[in-house]
């Protein structure tokens, strides 16, 4: 109807996916999501903008995000957590890039 809103004016599209889309045979290196870090330590604190941290896992099943100097910043927590895991047991590396410092990063394989 004329002069109505439409509800999908201010509707963000979702981050590209690439663990879904990907036909290829190594979905593990065309990853890249945003995601946001919790439980964030006081070494999360002297990070910057735009710096990378290393993404290991801890244990069997959390992801945590080291700084340079191998301090946790924080966990990773996303819906690719399982995938990250299984890259990682291939032997991928990942790596966080700091683009706010509420702790929201972009994540990708290296």
């Amino acid at each position: 109807m004329k002069g109505k809103p439409d509800p999908f004016d201010n509707y963000t599209l979702p981050i590209h996916n690439s663990f879904t889309e990907s036909k290829s045979d190594d979905e593990c290196s065309n990853t890249n999501f945003s995601s946001k870090l919790v439980k964030l330590t006081a070494a999360f604190d002297r990070v910057k903008l735009q710096e990378s941290l290393n993404i290991e896992l801890q244990g069997t099943s959390v992801l945590i995000a080291k700084n340079s100097r191998n301090e946790p910043c924080g966990n990773l927590v996303s819906v690719y957590n399982g995938k990250i895991i299984s890259c990682i047991g291939k032997g991928k590396k990942f790596k966080a890039i700091v683009v706010d410092l509420d702790g929201m990063v972009t994540v990708r394989c290296v």
